[in-house]
């Protein structure tokens, strides 16, 4: 074997493919790593998730150019390490027409969470292709699913549950170990480790998504950065220098009296209330929130609460049947509430939404962009009793954008769908509840781990990134460490 030859394979390789280089979402890195023993290189893909950004057009092409950068055949093994659709969306498609015979490493949480997210993720799809093939500008194009539904009941047979804080083989050379971290139920980082021919070892540490130090709720009660790695790779979705501004223990619990004197008000003044959330974590964490304020106040328990959302309702069931300790005792709490209405059907939606008694809903999407809070949304919006209360990040150009900017703009209509309707509600607008880690906590994060090598920034905007690299550069510079920081560009290939 040459001296070149052999160098290389002393080498792990990390790939930078995907949209979560330039963006916040369509999360996803290819690792390669010689095992010596095996003699030969294993493939690992750390997440595959979706492109949810620009038109429907701009996502499907985005979305089908990394797929085609996928070799499935040829994939050892994919870490999922949490199920939002930006980390997990395109998974079905691995065992679409692939051959995929590798082996997905989660945890016991995604493993029971992931087959509901990608079936919804189906009908999604199917409804996006639709409407392309309806579209004018896109209409010379042929468009197919990423993946059918028997697809993700395919996919159960090649997924590992393995435990969190525990070494664990993936091959003789390769091992790997989850870190328990709080962005949402199930969510875990990684570090990697390789042994190479000279058994020196090579770590790779992955944060996926981390979570904000104020997540309480079914969420890890902990999350410790890896003592030290040889290259670390972190997301960056607050890493602007204003989102310093806004997180921390003072901002949740001023926002929480806001809620609480915005559901005292608009209740007992005759109006209703309505959270788009995100089905996931955001619906059960709000609950908790919400039946905290209405426990406390007597004058609120007559009122109904609605969880309205077929996704929404099928996670709240898995979480009844997976949840342990405090958790299974808040779950419970929540699904046993004499208040709770829970509403799967679209025709139980039109039903409710028409009923004008004072009412709290939580309804998906939280972005508003799809689902049954759009109906909600038009019934809601005309009357100035009610409200609207977000609680989540949404894109630009989203419905929920839109409404966001009601107050600012002093806009008094918006259109939704094919109609124009009247923005005559209140508007209240949360930031602290975001399941991300804030900014100033992710560079004390980043800066507990020694790595020696390289530290890599994704999944953010371009400013995002850059203010964070600027940031963290300085403190290294300080304390004179010489770890380089690195915003990955599309493509580029890192060798460790």
């Amino acid at each position: 074997m040459s001296n070149k030859r052999k160098d290389v394979r002393n080498k792990a390789k990390i790939e930078f493919f995907a949209n979560n280089v330039t963006s916040v979402t369509g999360s996803s890195q290819l690792l390669t790593f010689f095992d010596k023993d095996l003699e030969k290189d294993i493939h690992i893909l750390l997440e595959l998730g979706m492109s949810q950004e620009g038109s429907k057009l701009d996502s499907y092409l985005t979305n089908s150019r990394l797929l085609e950068h996928i070799d499935a055949k040829n994939l050892d093994f994919v870490i999922i390490l949490h199920n939002h659709t930006d980390h997990t969306g395109l998974l079905g498609n691995l065992v679409t027409n692939h051959n995929f015979n590798g082996q997905i490493i989660t945890t016991r949480e995604n493993k029971a969470i992931t087959p509901v997210m990608l079936s919804d993720s189906v009908y999604i799809i199917e409804q996006d292709i639709e409407l392309l093939k309806r579209n004018s500008k896109a209409k010379d194009r042929i468009y197919k699913p990423f993946y059918k539904i028997q697809d993700v009941e395919t996919l159960k047979d090649y997924m590992i549950d393995i435990p969190i804080n525990k070494i664990v083989n993936l091959t003789k050379n390769i091992q790997i170990r989850f870190l328990e971290n709080k962005h949402c139920y199930g969510s875990v980082s990684c570090e990697i480790f390789m042994k190479d021919l000279n058994s020196r070892v090579h770590k790779l540490f992955y944060s996926s998504d981390l979570g904000g130090v104020n997540n309480t709720h079914f969420v890890a009660k902990s999350q410790k950065a890896p003592k030290n790695s040889t290259i670390s790779i972190y997301e960056s979705t607050y890493g602007c220098r204003d989102r310093d501004l806004i997180g921390g223990k003072k901002a949740r619990k001023k926002e929480l009296e806001i809620l609480e004197d915005t559901l005292k008000n608009t209740l007992l003044s005759g109006g209703s209330c309505l959270l788009p959330c995100f089905s996931y974590q955001r619906t059960p964490t709000m609950l908790m929130y919400i039946k905290d304020i209405i426990d406390r106040n007597e004058s609120l328990s007559k009122f109904p609460i609605i969880v309205d959302g077929k996704l929404t309702n099928e996670l709240l069931d898995v979480f009844e049947k997976i949840c342990e300790g405090e958790d299974k005792e808040n779950i419970d709490s929540i699904l046993k509430w004499d208040n709770l209405i829970r509403i799967r059907s679209y025709k139980d939606t039109i039903k409710m939404s028409n009923d004008k008694e004072p009412k709290i809903v939580l309804s998906s999407s939280g972005m508003m962009q799809a689902g049954h809070v759009i109906e909600w949304a038009k019934q809601f919006l005309p009357n100035k009793k009610n409200c609207i209360i977000f609680c989540g990040y949404s894109v630009n150009g989203s419905l929920a954008s839109r409404i966001k900017l009601k107050n600012e703009t002093n806009q008094k209509t918006v259109q939704i769908e094919k109609s124009t309707v009247l923005m005559n509600c209140q508007v209240v607008n949360f930031n602290s509840f975001s399941s991300h880690i804030m900014r100033n906590d992710l560079i004390n994060y980043v800066l507990q781990t020694n790595t020696s090598d390289y530290i890599c920034f994704v999944h953010g905007s371009t400013d995002a990134k850059l203010e964070l690299a600027e940031d963290v550069c300085k403190r290294l510079d300080d304390e004179c460490v010489s770890t380089k920081v690195i915003i990955p560009k599309k493509n580029q290939v890192i060798y460790f």
